[in-house]
């Protein structure tokens, strides 16, 4: 049986438009979960070593990061969609735009 899942997708851009311009995305995390905010520290664990070089690129090229959740419903089973303080704070400070998409 399909059970809802959650995709954190990693997009580097050069224009403002991520789904026309991207010039790489990255499948950080996929799982089968109701916790999107567990799968989006992952994603974040994942770039926190990356932190500073993130930053410089997106100085130095002038690029866009976002970040697309992609949630898959099945069964009618909706996950619990919030995220703490710190998260928000990481995602501030690299710049990466956050776009959910259900």
């Amino acid at each position: 049986m399909d059970e809802t899942s959650v995709e954190i997708i990693f997009i580097i851009s050069n224009d403002t438009n991520f789904k026309e311009d991207a010039v790489g995305e990255y499948l950080i995390s996929k799982a089968t979960s109701l916790f999107v905010e567990e799968e989006m520290e992952k994603a974040i664990e994942i770039l926190k070593p990356k932190q500073k070089l993130l930053k410089l690129m997106k100085n130095r090229y002038n690029l866009q990061y976002y970040i697309n959740i992609r949630i898959n419903v099945k069964n009618g089973e909706l996950p619990s969609i919030y995220f703490e303080n710190d998260i928000f704070n990481f995602l501030n400070d690299i710049g990466i735009e956050l776009h959910i998409v259900l």
